[in-house]
């Protein structure tokens, strides 16, 4: 997990409760490589897209902005970069506000929803959060803070109504890595097969990255065919998500998605090499 710095509680500072330390992990963190942030509501909000919009979905989440979960481009542009019609974009793009992927901002700018996937500190994702709200028209009356990198006065989110309760879900913050080569691995997956990547990544012990059960297991839970999970399974191989180490045992690449210490990880990620 991230080591975060603890809030420091101010006295003097006029008109706030509180003087906020706002660490980041250097200007490395928002690189190709850093992970975002993911929680669990992220992969949830993959159902729903036909394989077309997937292509754009995935457009949009590999060009956001880290710092400010942004994504700049016309109808037309994210058409051609998506390799889709501006019929599927216009489609796509209001299913991510439906699922409250995205929020519009601006004319050609939208937002990525900082409480499925964000990067920076604490402050600067419950930042984040703020500005995601205003921008869906909500009136933001949380608690207000002084960022002590910039002097900043932030208003904090409304499930943050006092100063202590950003304290304690500071203290408490969990969230799983999520790194930008997941993105390209499932571009272009069909409804079925996300949905049973989905499963397999929630039901995966997180503290081994390793999913065990039969596919009939999954077959039963995703509601449908053997031959269909078969076929996503080597899909899923093929893409580099997983290898099989036995029947019934998938080890998921710590490369895309991993939780936990960095000793841990490298030792996932040795596991996972050896298994190819």
């Amino acid at each position: 997990m991230a080591d975060y710095t603890n809030p420091i509680p101010a006295g003097n500072a006029p008109g706030t409760s509180a003087v906020v330390r706002n660490t980041d992990y250097g200007r490395e963190y928002y690189g190709e490589q850093a992970f975002w942030k993911m929680q669990t509501g992220f992969l949830d909000a993959l159902f729903g897209f036909t394989r077309q919009e997937n292509l754009v979905l995935i457009t949009v989440l590999k060009n956001i902005h880290p710092c400010t979960n942004t994504y700049d481009g016309t109808i037309k542009g994210l058409a051609r970069r998506a390799d889709v019609d501006e019929k599927t974009v216009r489609s796509a793009l209001l299913k991510m506000q439906e699922k409250n992927i995205l929020a519009p901002v601006a004319p050609g700018q939208w937002m990525l929803n900082p409480r499925l996937l964000a990067k920076g500190s604490f402050l600067q994702e419950v930042k984040l959060m703020a500005t995601y709200d205003t921008c869906q028209g909500k009136k933001v009356h949380g608690a207000t803070v002084i960022d002590d990198k910039t002097g900043e006065l932030v208003t904090l989110p409304n499930e943050y109504a006092t100063v202590e309760q950003f304290y304690e879900a500071q203290a408490a913050e969990r969230f799983v890595k999520l790194y930008r080569d997941f993105f390209s691995a499932i571009s272009g997956l069909s409804e079925t097969e996300l949905k049973i990547l989905v499963y397999i990544l929630q039901a995966m012990d997180l503290g081994k990255n390793m999913y065990i059960g039969t596919l009939e297991k999954i077959k039963v839970h995703c509601g449908c065919s053997t031959a269909t999970v078969s076929r996503a399974m080597t899909q899923f191989v093929n893409r580099n998500l997983m290898v099989k180490e036995f029947d019934g045992c998938w080890r998921i690449n710590p490369g895309m998605i991993i939780t936990g210490h960095p000793r841990k990880a490298k030792a996932i990620e040795s596991a996972y090499k050896y298994s190819h």
